[in-house]
């Protein structure tokens, strides 16, 4: 009985170690992705914001023949801005390329107030039961909650 050794369960000690260590980086790799997702959306809308600003005025008339909703952003050629440049409608989040992942103003640009949203995530971008980053009409971005006031607020002012 006494010939009996402990490197294997060291071994086996060891291998438990390495799989545990290997799946908390696997864990923290995928939060940190997730993270930068939303960071990236984040910039998109902030680029949306600046591109919106760079020519007319949102107070502008001519603003109100791009359209609302998702169709405000499909109409990008069109808008009476000084620098005409590719914009992403897509939300990184959401990992697809399919339209425009984006809600756009629900009425005339120069109707809304400058504290009120004027383009939002789709609701479900971020996943089932979560908000969503939202864009005011100043070109601030915020990231909000389902329940929170704003992302409230950017379902009365944007659309579909």
């Amino acid at each position: 009985m006494g010939d009996r050794k402990p490197f294997p369960i060291l071994l086996l000690a060891a291998g438990a170690l390495a799989l545990f260590i290997g799946a908390l980086v696997l864990v923290l790799f995928v939060s940190m992705k997730k993270e930068s997702n939303e960071e990236l959306c984040r910039a998109n809308l902030t680029v949306l914001g600046m591109a919106i600003r760079v020519g007319e005025l949102p107070s502008s008339p001519k603003w109100d023949a791009m359209g609302k909703g998702r169709d405000f952003f499909r109409n990008q050629e069109k808008w009476p801005t000084y620098q005409q440049r590719e914009l992403d409608l897509y939300c990184p989040v959401l990992a697809t390329r399919k339209d425009c992942d984006y809600r756009g103003p629900a009425k005339l640009l120069r109707e809304i107030r400058n504290d009120e949203p004027i383009a939002a995530d789709r609701i479900g971008n971020h996943g089932p039961e979560k908000g969503g980053n939202v864009l005011l009409k100043t070109g601030a971005v915020h990231t909000a909650g389902l329940k929170d006031a704003l992302w409230t607020a950017a379902g009365q002012t944007t659309s579909d």
